[in-house]
Order: structure tokens, then sequence, then C-alpha cells
């Protein structure tokens, strides 16, 4: 009966938001938005999300768009001329430096009383009451957790063509070797037109040398992972990336290059272009690597590709070797309010809607009256109780929408499960008989993707090997880790890129590359990672 009232809570929780009076807008005080420009995003201004958050919080916003990829330094621009915007989202200031320090944000903790589904939040996930503070105990930005499992913990993902491969006469391929074969045999089939396998710069995942490291040894996730190959072993910190597993890696990158199996505008073509690619006359793509399967394939513009989109489970190594990236839930932030701020109370309510399960859906959907989401049924209602089932905040009605659009904010949206009552986390889909669903489907992705990390990803899950999760540093460690890791990053990067291409050779350069990590001192930024986890752990 409980689940069956917080879905009648949550439909007239909605009734009563759509009933609240609107300010007319000449008399709305204005709040001034950091944000950075995404490309699938017309424009922050005339977004329908954008209004609806208007009207709710009584408040027009006005946004400053860094351009993409340039975020930190127009955010600093910001800092150092003293010309604060109100809110700063998605791209929040150091917590330490901005707030503790120099009092450029404000303490929001007076805020928090009056944030209903914040609070919500707080009650039913006590990790992020835990984690949100600042080193001298307030909170100066709105903390961000999902508690529940979904795709985006198992993010290094490969996805195929199954209508390439029963043309070909292949089932999926379980190890590298059939990996390999397949790639080659349907290039083969039309040597000027096929191609093997994508990459792209969208994120790290979409680099599908992450992806066969794990067929090798275990690939971290988040950036320090990617980026610099940090992990724990048996929670010890150490880089993986002067491992002679890590090496083996790229040599059978590198063969896949040679043998014109990798295009070889994968690590220069960006999201837009892959997608292109892919859609492209005959679908001349076999397989491409990514974190979901509709974040490069557009399920409305091209549909039969979208049905033909499967996942490939991770592959088994030479050695029998199989890992899957898995990377923890972890408190985060997303939205920091400045000092200046003339009305933080509304800012407050702006940052409250991101908690609430219809602001969930309209950052991620766009306006219930757009159609691309709907409220659950009574009879739906009634199904979840009688499967003891958590019911549903939104439904999906449509297929999701990766090209560029004006009524929704994603995937400008942060990691929160929004709540419809302090009873209620954060659902979206029925309860499914996973047998029988209808894949193809582009409605039924959600639990497709769920489905297929509970079957492919999940099964491969351990403890030797982890992600290191999101730490919180002092402000001393912050400021030489960040010279460290950039000039490590960089390295690291050109040398992946020349090694894959054969710019430099795996045999003659090896022992020089990792002479050069250890030159820009790996060590002491592994000392840094290692006494933060030790210091946590006391």
């Amino acid at each position: 009966m409980k689940k069956v009232l917080s879905g009648i809570l949550f439909l007239a929780m909605l009734l009563s938001i759509a009933a609240m009076p609107v300010m007319a807008e000449e008399e709305r005080p204005t709040l001034t938005v950091f944000v950075e420009a995404v490309a699938t995003i017309e424009d922050f201004e005339t977004n329908a999300a954008t209004l609806w958050v208007e009207d709710k919080i009584g408040a027009n916003l006005d946004f400053i768009v860094a351009p993409a990829g340039s975020a930190e330094e127009k955010m600093n621009v910001l800092l150092n001329g003293k010309n604060y915007p109100d809110i700063f989202y998605l791209k929040v200031p150091d917590e330490d430096l901005y707030g503790v320090e120099t009092g450029i944000l404000m303490d929001l903790t007076s805020l928090l009383p009056e944030m209903e589904y914040f609070n919500y939040n707080l009650n039913y996930y006590p990790i992020m009451g835990e984690s949100m503070w600042a080193s001298d105990g307030k909170l100066y930005a709105f903390p961000t957790y999902d508690g529940a499992l979904g795709h985006g913990n198992f993010p290094v993902k490969m996805l195929m063509n199954s209508d390439h491969m029963a043309e070909l006469g292949l089932d999926f391929p379980t190890d590298l070797d059939e990996f390999h074969d397949a790639l080659e045999a349907w290039v083969a089939l039309d040597p000027e037109n096929h191609i093997g396998l994508i990459g792209n710069t969208d994120n790290p995942p979409s680099d599908p040398l992450y992806w066969i490291t794990n067929a090798f040894t275990y690939q971290p996730g988040n950036n320090w992972g990617y980026y610099l190959g940090l992990r724990t072993n048996n929670d010890v910190v150490e880089t993986m990336f002067d491992d002679e597993e890590y090496r083996e890696a790229l040599r059978y990158m590198h063969a896949l290059y040679e043998e014109g199996l990798l295009y070889d505008a994968s690590y220069t073509q960006n999201r837009e272009q892959a997608t292109a690619l892919l859609a492209s006359e005959g679908y001349p793509v076999l397989a491409w690597a990514t974190t979901h399967n509709v974040r490069i394939v557009n399920a409305s513009n091209t549909p039969d590709l979208y049905a033909a989109t499967d996942f490939v489970a991770p592959i088994k190594g030479y050695n029998g070797e199989q890992y899957s990236t898995y990377i923890p839930n972890a408190v985060g932030s997303f939205m920091a309010i400045s000092s200046t701020c003339e009305y933080p109370e509304i800012a407050a309510q702006f940052a409250d809607l991101f908690y609430s399960a219809e602001g969930i859906a309209v950052i991620n959907f766009g306006p219930i009256e757009l159609g691309h989401w709907r409220l659950p049924t009574e009879e739906e209602i009634a199904l979840c109780e009688a499967a003891n089932a958590p019911i549903p905040q939104y439904l999906r009605t449509d297929a999701f929408e990766s090209g560029t659009q004006n009524f929704k904010w994603q995937p400008a949206n942060p990691g929160i499960g929004g709540m419809a009552d302090a009873e209620n986390p954060h659902c979206r889909d029925l309860p499914v008989d996973y047998e029988s669903l209808n894949y193809d489907d582009a409605v039924n992705g959600p639990a497709y993707r769920i489905y297929a990390t509970t079957t492919q990803q999940l099964p491969l899950y351990q403890e030797v090997y982890e992600t290191i999760p999101a730490l919180k540093f002092t402000a001393a460690e912050k400021e030489e880790k960040a010279t460290l890791e950039v000039s490590l990053e960089s390295y690291l990067k050109q040398a992946r890129i020349d090694f894959i291409t054969g710019a430099k050779d795996l045999d003659a350069d090896w022992d020089a590359y990792v002479a050069g990590i250890e030159e820009l001192n790996m060590s002491r930024l592994v000392e840094i990672y290692q006494g933060v986890i030790d210091r946590n752990q006391k």
C-alpha cells in the first residue's frame, strides 16, 4: 500500500506544482548561470526545459556559456575577475579554494532545511550526508548521488551490428581471435566500403583500446584510470600503463590498425562524425566502442540500425583474462552558488528541482506536454504493487533523441536519482520480463541496457583490481597533483596513439616510454593518491 500511496502522492505533487501561480516575466528576478556548451543543445536560453525551470522557480535564467572544452579556462577568468555568476552548473569551482579559503562560494548549509526533494534524497541515501561537506564542515556545492546499479557503472563497452554478423554467418565473438576474425571477414567482404572497428573522441570509453585492454588486464575507470592508468591492486595504488599486459593490449590494437581493421580516424573524429559514419549508406561499420547503445546511434533517424545494435560481452584474452571496468557510485557535486548572489533562496529552489522526480524527467526528456515521457497509469501502479516492485516515477514514450534538439538539457544533467517522496527511490522502469522483451523497440532501451549490464558485465565484478573512487584532496594535494597530471596525461595520450598507429615501436621504444613515465614523476602521483586513500580508511 505504501508504494501505491507514493505513486498517488507523486501524481498529486505534479498537479500541485502545475497549479502554482506563475510570476509575470518582467517581475521576475534574474539568475546568471555558468554552463559549458553542449553540441546537441541548440540554445540554453530558449530550451523548453529552461522555460519549465524558470516557471517553477519564478525567475529568469541568463546563461554564461563557455565554449565546449574550455569551461575551466572561462571559469578561472570569471573567478579572477570578481564578476561571478550566481550559479555554477556542472562545472563547480574547487570547494576548498573558492569556498573555505576565499569565500567566493556561498555556504549553502542554511538553505538546506527548505529544500524538500534534496532532503528526501538525503534521508534515502545517508552517504550523501556523510560525504558532501568541505574540510571546514560547511557545504559549498550541492551533491549528486544515484545509488541504483546502472549501465554507467560498467561504462566500457563494445557494440556490433548483429545484421552484419548474421550476414557473415558468425556468432558474437567470445575471445580476441574471434573478434579479430569477425572484423577481418567483414572488411574482406567489401574492402572499399566496409569498416571493421571505430572509435571517437567523445569520451574515454569511445576509445576501443580500453575494452580490448580488459582482455589483458583490468582497465580502471574515472579520468585518473582512463588517462593515467591509476587503479588499486589489493588496495595498493599503481599505474597499469607501464605493465607488460598493457603493452600486449597496445600490440593487439596496432595489429588491427596495420591490417586496416581499425578505422584510421578513430583518434581524431568526434561523436557527431562517428554518428554520421555509422549511419552512412549501407551501415558500413561492424563494431564501435561507446558507453551505451544510443550514444552514437540515433534511434529516431536510423531505427533499423538501432535494432541491429547489440552489446558484445567482454571477451577473453589469450590466457583467459576477462575483466569489465566497474565504477562505483560516488558522491559528487553539480551546482554551487556564489557569495554575491542576491537570490540564494531561489537558486536553492533551482537546485532542489534536480532532486525531484519531475525535475529529472524534464531535464532528461523535456516537459511532459511534449510527449517524450508520461506518468504511470493506475493499472501500472497496481502491477508494480503486485510484483512488490518500485513504482516508476515516469516512463519513456519514444526513442532517445541523441541529435541536436531544444527541449531537454540532457546530456548536461547531473547524476541524481530524483525522489517523489522519502520512501520512493528513483525508478523509471516497470517490472520487466526480460525473456520476452522486444529489445529492438527504442522505448525499451533502458531495460535492455540494464539487462546487458547484469548478464554480461556484473558477473565479472572482482575486487583484486579496482577503480579508484572520487577522493577528497586537500588544497595542497590538488595543486601538486594537477601539475603532475597535466604533463602525464599529455605524454600518455600521445604515446598510446603513437604505439597504436606505429609512430612508436612497441619493442624498440617501450623502455624509453616507461622511463619517461617515471621522469614525469608518476611515483609521486601514486603516493598522493595512496595517502588520501589511507587517510580516508582511518
